[in-house]
């Protein structure tokens, strides 16, 4: 079996990783694709073929490598993979709406994660302690009792339990490119059904969202498609998160999950 043993391996100072060549482990890289779009082309596709090795030529020799997903995890630094949450921690929501007509069918909320250590959760009502700060709440100190419920199985921060008395969550609004945040939609006629506008990031421990809307994603795939970056058999392009820097597969039913802006 092929091994790493004898590569220097990479640090995390590097911003940018390309697989070695099976044949020329000291020379040759796989230029073609860079090692977290690797790991995440093979997640994805290891989700309908469990036999799937990604592979790419050398830049040297010109003959193709081929990896297993593992084989491209144990060659990236620690600090780029993606990290599990701690047992019991998980990440809600909290969201604010935003004034509109009334004529309008659907509310329109800003939304922000937050990391929470769980207490009780039975997928209806939840309550924890906050792991992670705040932008849309900043008086709310981390290490606070807050709870809420559950919508289109998200949950919602909705109460803060300062010295053990419920409160309404003093959220503020953001200033325009100052916090991470969502758009999301609730329905007039569906007030249990939360829609969301934007992606997130995969990294279970990163609580990034994603920029891009249904629009700008399904744009930036027809344009690949175009000049042939994209595969006619299966179309599909992968986005990287500001924050962490982990890479995600986004393909067509993952763009029309979306509410379409």
């Amino acid at each position: 079996m092929w091994s790493l043993a004898g590569l220097p391996m990479p640090t995390s100072e590097a911003t940018e990783l390309h697989l070695p060549c099976k044949r020329h482990k000291r020379m040759g890289t796989l230029q073609a694709v860079e090692v977290r779009v690797a790991r995440a082309l093979a997640e994805y596709e290891l989700t309908g073929d469990p036999t799937y090795q990604a592979s790419a030529c050398c830049s040297v020799c010109g003959e193709p490598s081929y990896y297993t997903y593992n084989e491209i995890l144990n060659f990236m630094p620690v600090a780029w993979r993606p990290q599990p949450l701690p047992e019991s921690h998980g990440w809600t929501l909290l969201l604010i709406e935003v004034p509109a007509a009334e004529h309008l069918t659907e509310r329109y909320l800003f939304g922000e994660r937050l990391l929470v250590q769980f207490e009780f959760n039975d997928n209806e009502y939840w309550y924890g302690t906050l792991r992670s700060p705040s932008g849309m709440a900043p008086s709310m100190p981390l290490g606070s009792r807050i709870g809420g419920n559950y919508l289109s199985g998200t949950p919602i921060v909705t109460t803060w339990f300062p010295e053990g008395h419920s409160k309404t969550i003093p959220v503020e609004w953001p200033a325009p490119g100052t916090q991470d945040i969502g758009s999301f939609f609730i329905p007039k006629d569906a007030p249990d059904t939360l829609l969301t506008a934007n992606l997130i990031c995969s990294n279970p421990s990163c609580g990034r969202f994603f920029s891009y809307n249904y629009s700008q994603l399904n744009q930036v795939l027809d344009e690949q498609a175009t000049i042939g970056l994209v595969s006619h058999v299966k179309r599909i392009l992968t986005i990287s998160c500001p924050k962490c820097q982990t890479a995600r597969v986004v393909d067509e039913a993952c763009i029309n999950s979306l509410y379409k802006l």
